[in-house]
């Protein structure tokens, strides 16, 4: 096939539209090799290689129309269609929005058929990206081991931030599943001394470090020993409530507790999961705690059968504002704890006859809040040691020590 660019790309245009996608491809780049720049091309040869099932040409093709035309929602919509082809959900759910943003901005400029195509383009990446919304959920689902659970992200919402997943909400709730399995691959032994189940110990001096690398297999219907029964607070749960979700999916009673504009994403995601939290024998209630005017009566509850067995939280702060309203929540509950149990203040100002286990994970973002968080907790009686380190995500899961005599336990 020979031509000038404009003709070749003509004849890949008829191949395809006569259904010859793999012909058409070849002429596409035939033509792309003459003018290179032309992100219309590239964008058609996309739609081929997906109409011919070569996700992995298709995503690169419509990766380059869209670095020649970053706001052209045509380009981001096959980007985005070729991205969920290939099993790059996340980057596909992005790409969807990208084009909702394109397309908006693009509104009041078009006009006549552009108009509607506009219109078109928007509406096929809204339905698309809600799909992929879904597979997502489904996907971390999985990747936690916890088949079946579903997890209602907002976007855009006035949740804001809480209204999404976040590496250290998933990495916590995976923490608690693991545990699980390591007491069932063990056969409900203990672990060895000196070592949390589901780590291994790194080189003396540095903290243990998670030594799986593949995700759980999906727990059984037998809980593990960690949550199972256990009556479990979560603060800041957001509004998926994924790690108190995860605990009540391992038969945990928990109080899952966060802002009052939270709690309606996070009563939903409740209600969405009550069938698979019930079969576990667990159970999800949700309120409002906030850390500056604490609930003492939902902090520290009196008859001693309604005491918290743990108190967990993921990504609980992220300005150095929100650090001491936390340390004094968590301080006021593992105080009252402790009195419950009848224990004191060690000789480094932490309340040692605590019964309450503190596990949170902390993503490190800013040195400032990371090295306040701890310091501040431990100045309030509440000193948390890792107990695993994920040094992709930037993600660290902390624990008191009664925490970390369970953990060892399992």
């Amino acid at each position: 096939m020979v031509g000038t660019g404009t003709e070749l790309a003509n004849q890949a245009a008829e191949l395809a539209a006569d259904g010859q996608f793999e012909a058409a491809a070849a002429a596409f780049e035939q033509a792309l090799r003459l003018q290179p720049g032309d992100a219309a091309q590239h964008e058609m040869l996309a739609q081929c290689r997906m109409e011919a099932g070569q996700d992995e040409a298709a995503y690169e093709a419509g990766a380059a129309a869209v670095r020649l035309r970053p706001d052209w929602p045509v380009a981001l919509l096959t980007l985005a269609r070729a991205a969920r082809n290939s099993g790059r959900l996340k980057e596909a759910g992005a790409a969807y929005n990208r084009c909702l943003q394109a397309a908006a901005a693009a509104a009041g400029a078009a006009a006549g058929a552009a108009g509607e195509e506009n219109e078109d383009v928007a509406a096929a990446a809204r339905q698309e990206l809600g799909e992929v919304r879904q597979l997502l959920q489904l996907q971390l689902g999985h990747q936690l081991g916890l088949p079946g659970l579903r997890l209602l992200e907002q976007h855009g919402t006035e949740a804001g931030p809480s209204g999404v997943v976040w590496e250290a909400g998933a990495l916590l709730a995976w923490f608690l599943v693991q545990q699980q399995q390591q007491q069932q691959q063990a056969g409900g032994g203990a672990a060895g001394p000196g070592s949390c189940s589901g780590c291994s110990s790194g080189p003396p001096g540095e903290p243990n470090r998670c030594g799986a690398a593949a995700a759980p297999a999906p727990p059984s219907t037998h809980c593990g020993a960690m949550m199972r029964g256990s009556r479990v607070l979560e603060l800041g749960a957001g509004g998926t409530g994924i790690v108190g979700l995860a605990a009540a999916c391992l038969g945990a009673a928990v109080t899952a507790t966060d802002l009052p504009e939270v709690l309606p994403q996070l009563q939903a995601s409740a209600a969405l999961n009550r069938a698979m939290v019930g079969a576990a024998g667990g159970s999800l209630t949700v309120a409002t705690l906030d850390w500056r005017h604490p609930d003492a009566a939902l902090l520290c509850p009196q008859p001693p059968a309604l005491q918290y067995d743990w108190l967990l939280g993921a990504d609980l702060v992220f300005s150095p504002a929100a650090v001491d309203p936390l340390a004094a929540t968590v301080a006021a509950a593992v105080r009252h704890a402790a009195a419950v149990a009848g224990g004191g203040t060690g000789s480094d100002g932490t309340h040692g006859g605590t019964s309450l286990k503190v596990l949170v994970c902390h993503k490190q973002r800013h040195e400032e809040v990371d090295t306040a968080l701890l310091a501040t907790l431990k100045a309030a009686g509440v000193a948390l040691r890792v107990v695993l380190r994920d040094a992709g995500s930037r993600c660290t899961v902390l624990a008191n020590d009664v925490a970390c005599v369970a953990l060892h336990s399992l």
